[in-house]
């Protein structure tokens, strides 16, 4: 089952090509493989003096917001881990909701 996630990106201080806007959906689709169900996603990159900032946001239907913020010296190395902070959080909720069901059972 395939859902459509809203995903907003923000460039501020900086110009965002289009392959690197494509990199940033790709990355952010990636995460609906730990949970599904994510509506919304805003990414927010902000570069000033040779250092790159990304927060991500991604909101669960379930009302809970994931959010994490990296720096990197491009764009990309900061997306790369803001993604991987994301992906964490949401690993540790795929294991809840698996233990719990398990618990259930």
């Amino acid at each position: 089952m395939e859902t459509i996630m809203d995903v907003r990106i923000t460039a501020r201080h900086c110009q965002l090509s289009a392959s690197l806007e494509q990199f940033i959906r790709s990355k952010i689709m990636r995460l609906e493989r730990f949970v599904n169900r994510l509506h919304d996603a805003q990414v927010v990159v902000v570069s000033a003096g040779g250092q790159a900032t990304v927060e991500m946001t991604v909101g669960w239907t379930k009302g809970q917001q994931f959010s994490a913020r990296a720096e990197g010296d491009s764009p990309r190395s900061a997306v790369l881990r803001a993604q991987a902070k994301l992906e964490k959080q949401l690993r540790r909720l795929k294991a809840r909701i698996l233990r719990r069901r398990a618990d259930a059972a």
